[in-house]
């Protein structure tokens, strides 16, 4: 999951980037697409974690995934066709978005895990490497 979280940083980084040196939407909209795609694949891969290991609020957090890729869906279409009246308005909420959902929502089941996994004196379960081999 790590790994993936950094991944997700980069891009939002690339992101930021190419935004703050004025490069073009054709250069920009990639990345968000990119981040977007990324997001999609790690909450598939972190949704499957905590279904397999019974983690009880599972629902409850694929939930909060689903309303952040609409809310992000919904930033980069307004992006992409230059209806947002201030881009930082995006910046502003993938930056909210990334640290907030990892250091508070994904802690939860972080700590959940880490007490399942001492109490039943296991190693942590390992998620395979994202598609992009980072």
């Amino acid at each position: 999951m790590d790994e993936q979280h950094i991944s997700l940083f980069h891009t939002y980084n690339d992101f930021c980037a190419a935004y703050e040196e004025g490069k073009p939407r054709e250069v920009t909209v990639p990345l968000l697409q990119a981040l977007l795609k990324d997001t999609r694949e790690h909450f598939v891969c972190e949704e499957g974690l905590l279904n397999s290991n019974g983690f009880p609020g599972a629902s409850n957090h694929s939930k909060v995934h689903r309303d952040l890729l609409t809310l992000m869906e919904e930033y980069i279409g307004r992006f992409s066709c230059g209806e947002i009246g201030s881009e930082f308005d995006l910046l502003d909420f993938l930056r909210w978005w990334l640290t907030n959902h990892i250091a508070h929502e994904d802690q939860d089941y972080s700590e959940w895990l880490s007490k399942q996994a001492s109490n039943n004196k296991r190693p942590l379960p390992v998620l395979p490497r994202n598609s992009r081999g980072d």
